[in-house]
């Protein structure tokens, strides 16, 4: 409350209508790009000199270990996928974003008063020609750790208001972003275990115990031709990397085909293909 008391009445109407935007509208936005790039056009029109900002938000997904969204003026925002490995964790130690998940405080930087070797990051910001960068630490209640930064190459930096703007409106950006990722996540499970159609429903809560859904379907069983004698002569790392290959050549031709996959069988795979449904009837 003291933090509002040092901004004048324009700005804090304008920063109590983007946390209005962030709580209502961004939270019900499909594209987590679009909430992004919304955010901050909104920054923006309240005078933050925003040039460049990064977002790396945690997935729980066995083919990335986050989502990154970069944001210039220039470009607007591109979408990385940040990779499992030892190289990404390398990289991930020794920026800005594990510095402030360490010290869970935000890190505010004078560009030109920064030394080249504190982030290797800082030499690529300097030449771009940014003055003044800002790291912030976003930790969601299941404890998984994300962080947001902003640059700009205004030469005034960040002052106090823009500073003060940014401690107001980020926890409710923050609330926002872990509740879209808690969703995503529970969207991807359910989809994953259950399959397409029963994730829908049961997200929708149209499910009913004893409920029966009749459709008429195309099967398909399909398995790897010698497995077992080829896998024999595998060490096991190279058998799982033989049956990534497998399924990732059968498996997007059934789902460009508007099929799923219902079970994965070792080597073999179960999907099915609806092309009529009947009436959904429960059971008595």
């Amino acid at each position: 409350m003291s933090m509002a008391r040092s901004l004048d009445s324009e700005t804090l109407a304008g920063v109590i209508a983007l946390r209005d935007w962030l709580v209502t509208t961004a939270a019900r936005m499909e594209d987590s790009s679009e909430v992004l790039s919304g955010f901050l056009r909104r920054l923006i029109d309240l005078g933050l000199p925003i040039d460049r900002a990064v977002s790396a938000i945690e997935a729980l997904h066995s083919e990335y270990a986050g989502i990154g969204r970069f944001w210039t003026r220039e470009e607007g925002t591109v979408v990385r996928y940040l990779p499992h490995g030892d190289r990404r964790e390398s990289i991930y130690q020794s920026s800005p974003f594990a510095y402030v998940h360490r010290t869970g405080e935000w890190l505010i930087l004078d560009l030109t008063t920064t030394p080249d070797d504190l982030f290797p990051i800082v030499p690529e910001l300097k030449e771009a020609g940014y003055r003044h960068y800002v790291t912030i630490p976003i930790r969601f209640t299941n404890g998984a750790e994300n962080a947001i930064s902003f640059a700009t190459r205004a030469p005034e930096g960040f002052g106090t208001r823009e500073l003060t703007i940014l401690r107001i409106v980020l926890p409710s950006f923050a609330l926002v972003t872990e509740l879209r990722a808690t969703s995503n996540r529970l969207d991807e499970v359910l989809r994953i275990y259950v399959g397409d159609d029963p994730h829908k429903a049961i997200l929708s809560g149209t499910i009913q115990r004893g409920q029966v859904t009749r459709i008429r379907s195309a099967i398909l069983f399909a398995d790897m031709r010698d497995y077992t004698h080829i896998s024999s002569r595998l060490s096991p790392e190279s058998a799982v990397e033989l049956l990534n290959t497998y399924f990732d050549c059968i498996v997007p031709p059934i789902e460009d085909e508007g099929g799923e996959v219902l079970k994965y069988l070792g080597d073999g795979a179960c999907a099915t293909r609806a092309t009529t449904r009947v009436a959904r009837r429960n059971r008595p």
